[in-house]
């Protein structure tokens, strides 16, 4: 949109993803990024982020219809004295601080990788049986079970391998199914 002079803005919701895969604010010359501290920044929820370009900044102070989102203006005036314009999450932000130290000790690359891992696992759980899997992205998994009364599928990945699979509120012929295709695919 910038190389062709448009003025639309490029907004990504970055809120599951950030710290989960590879993302380039700048480089890709997004406008407005949306993160938070929950997901990929292994806190909980109640801190969020965005990510400014100038191009935003422009278009937030010249626009005319009422907001409240949207307005950085209050923010950014705080922020040049180093304050929040309200009561911030301190308990959130030392947990944030503790997140971003143990995310630099295991480094980026490795956590793309953990989480392209445990999705690819996931997803090869499921594959080709009677559940419909939608990919919405490389960080979230749509699994539709043929029968209403799945609740919850929760994986945990042993690093290399597939540990457990805990599912919920299924009948004993689906989980006996399922339990079969685990056993047959070696996972």
């Amino acid at each position: 949109m910038n190389r062709v002079g448009h003025s639309a803005l490029l907004i990504v919701d970055a809120i599951s993803s950030l710290g989960s895969m590879d993302y380039r604010h700048d480089e890709w010359e997004v406008d407005v990024t949306i993160a938070a501290s929950q997901k990929g920044l292994m806190n909980p929820p109640g801190l969020s982020f965005n990510a400014v370009s100038q191009k935003a900044l422009s278009a937030n102070k010249s626009a005319k219809m009422p907001r409240s989102y949207w307005d950085w203006q209050g923010m950014l005036k705080s922020s040049e004295t180093g304050f929040f314009p309200y009561t911030p999450a301190t308990n959130l932000i030392y947990g944030l601080q503790e997140a971003l130290q143990m995310m630099g000790e295991e480094g980026l690359a490795n956590i793309f990788r953990r989480h392209e891992r445990h999705a690819k696992s996931v997803r090869a759980a499921v594959w080709g049986g009677a559940w419909k899997l939608s990919v919405a992205s490389l960080k979230s998994t749509r699994i539709q079970s043929p029968l209403s009364s799945l609740q919850t599928v929760m994986m945990q990945t042993n690093y290399e391998q597939l540990s457990s699979i805990i599912l919920t509120c299924l009948s004993e012929p689906v989980w006996e199914n399922l339990r079969a295709r685990f056993s047959a695919s070696g996972i």
